[in-house]
């Protein structure tokens, strides 16, 4: 479209009395029709005149790979190709580095209505600007989704290779790397793409986050448990480890200690499991407890108590390695949007958003929290007004949870937002909002009928004082599964990585009426299923319905005259796990 203005100037002679008129005449009328021409976002690029030409500047960002996205530029609904220079400019401070590219695209669009062409240049200029790795952190989420922090002393960012200490009892919890930026919230660290965590020796994690496209290696070891002196009396003799993938006994678990009550055995991703069997004395009573499931660490809990009245907690956490990330570790939410820029600025001092939320679907949603989730393929986003200049700067809170800081130039150049508006939002996805289980394993075997929206369970043991629970759920979700024991009952609860979801199944046993092992076991499958279907016990208990009376009492009266004591030998392949007398059991954990 082209526009004329401009006098025009007339002198004539009037009809009556033929005098001369002159006289003059402003003018202004457009040839043609106006050119759409947008740039990133869909956002109208405006031009200015320069000398037989016509010329715009946009902006758009950089990726981590200094390569322009969202860089698109349409002139009359026509997509055009930007060149840009192969040269990466880079500008940096004691805190940030910010890299810029060039780029240009040109043409010409014919006026309508005339022989006439409009030439045309766009100017393209894309950065990013990151800040420079101040420190590394810890972050540490336990099985009931409570989280902590903890600073990675001694951070050089020349130096790529750290080690931190935890407690000998955190060894189950999962663990993932925290960074702090040099420029705070106005820059965040460039990450990479997430790397799978591994197993070093004595089931250190081997943690690696990629950061300004340098790796940075944590080793986090764990505090050797230090011997008790406390209850003697309640000592196991021995808990012996069998890493076969059977149920007989196996060797003394390394380390081994009686005063020591804390232990931890690493295996392979592809490893059938540990099969665990404590064993005491004849005057200590040895009752399998509690379980701790975090993604893919298991810790089995053993009391012990004497006949004078002692106790004691020994425990046993089997971590297996895993070759690719659970969903937690591997989730990396998308960059930061802003689908506005053209909504007009009350002043030009002024530095509000006109809104922020997610967008779902291409379709931008405002959310008046400040602290929100995210459904599943959104992504953060806020609604800038024209002039303003947005700076994002993210970071990760715990697990899906992630903080934006939003740094806000207003359109006059000078006032900056103070203080920066922050949110924090928690990113749902199917896998880490899942909080379900998919079996309940009592004395080794998945009871019949599980269905995960069915919160209530019975089943029958042979003895309640000594049998186990467990569960099984989809360990790639990263979520986290408690079973707590009480004697007759157990409550499991299961919660999402997120935090945000949690299920509750209560489960009951009662005695069955003609079992042949009164004595009951302490073992449990928790890795796998050992075995599937009726317990054999199980199927004696119905036979010996069936039998004589006199038959059947007799039977009653043996399985009673068996010494409760000591195990002398373990369950094994070729019979039954839970058909042996003695107070100890077993369990198969990770």
């Amino acid at each position: 479209m082209a526009r004329a203005t401009g006098t025009a100037h007339y002198k004539g002679t009037v009809p009556n009395g033929n005098r001369t008129a002159t006289w003059s005449q402003d003018y202004s009328y457009t040839i043609g029709t106006r050119v759409k021409a947008t740039g990133p976002d869909g956002k109208a690029i405006g031009f200015t005149k320069g000398s037989g030409y016509l010329s715009a500047t946009v902006t758009v960002s950089l990726d981590h790979a200094n390569q322009p996205k969202d860089a698109d530029v349409t002139i009359d609904g026509q997509s055009v190709q930007v060149t840009w220079s192969d040269q990466v400019r880079t500008t940096t401070t004691d805190t940030t580095t910010t890299y810029t590219r060039q780029g240009r695209v040109e043409g010409d669009v014919k006026v309508a209505g005339t022989d006439r062409t409009q030439h045309w240049i766009v100017y393209v200029t894309a950065s990013r600007t990151e800040g420079h790795v101040a420190g590394l952190s810890l972050i540490q989420r336990k099985p009931d989704g409570t989280t902590s922090r903890h600073d990675i002393g001694g951070f050089d960012p020349s130096k790529h290779e750290y080690t931190i200490t935890m407690p000998a009892d955190a060894v189950a919890d999962q663990y993932t790397l925290g960074h702090t930026s040099a420029a705070g919230d106005k820059a965040d660290v460039s990450e990479g793409t997430p790397i799978a965590p591994t197993l070093g020796a004595n089931a250190s994690r081997i943690l690696k986050t990629t950061l300004n496209g340098v790796t940075y290696t944590v080793t986090v070891n764990f505090e050797t448990a230090k011997p008790t002196a406390s209850n003697p009396h309640a000592r196991l003799t021995g808990l012996y480890v069998n890493l076969t993938g059977k149920t007989g006994k196996g060797t003394l678990i390394d380390g081994w200690d009686p005063d020591v009550l804390d232990y931890t055995i690493r295996i392979g991703a592809n490893d059938p499991g540990a099969y665990i069997l404590p064993e005491a004395s004849d005057d200590v009573t040895v009752k399998a407890g509690d379980v701790r499931r975090a993604g893919y660490a298991t810790t089995q809990y053993w009391t012990t108590s004497s006949a004078d009245g002692q106790s004691r907690t020994y425990s046993v956490t089997v971590i297996r390695d895993h070759e690719t990330p659970t969903a937690e570790e591997a989730f990396k939410p998308g960059a930061a949007k802003d689908p506005d820029g053209h909504t007009p600025a009350a002043s030009r001092d002024d530095t509000t958003l006109v809104s922020h939320g997610y967008i779902l679907n291409g379709e931008y949603r405002a959310v008046k929290d400040t602290d929100y989730t995210i459904p599943e393929g959104g992504t953060f986003a806020y609604a800038s007004r024209q002039g303003q200049t947005v700076q994002v700067s993210e970071s990760k809170v715990k697990g899906m949870t992630w903080k934006y800081t939003l740094n806000i130039l207003a359109p006059d150049g000078v006032t900056l937002a103070s203080p920066a508006p922050t949110f924090t939002v928690t990113y749902l996805t199917q896998a880490t909002h899942e909080a379900a289980i998919t079996a309940i394993i009592v004395d080794g075997r998945a009871i019949g009928g599980f269905d995960p929206a069915k919160h209530e369970y019975e089943t029958q043991v042979d003895n309640i004082d000594h049998w186990t629970a467990s569960a099984d759920f989809d360990k790639s979700t990263g979520m986290g599964v408690i079973i707590h024991k009480d004697r007759a009952k157990a409550t499991i609860t299961a919660t999402s990585a997120d935090g945000l979801a949690t299920a509750t199944y209560a489960l009951k046993v009662g005695e069955k009426p003609l079992a042949l092992n009164r004595s009951g076991t302490d073992g449990a499958t928790v890795e796998g299923l050992a075995s599937t279907g009726v317990n054999t016990s199980s199927l004696i208990s119905v036979v010996a319905v069936l039998l004589a009376a006199g038959v059947a009492c007799l039977a009653a009266g043996l399985t009673r005259s068996l010494r409760r004591g000591k195990r002398d030998d373990a369950p094994s392949d070729d019979a039954p796990s839970d058909g042996d007398a003695g107070e100890a059991g077993g369990q198969v954990a990770e």
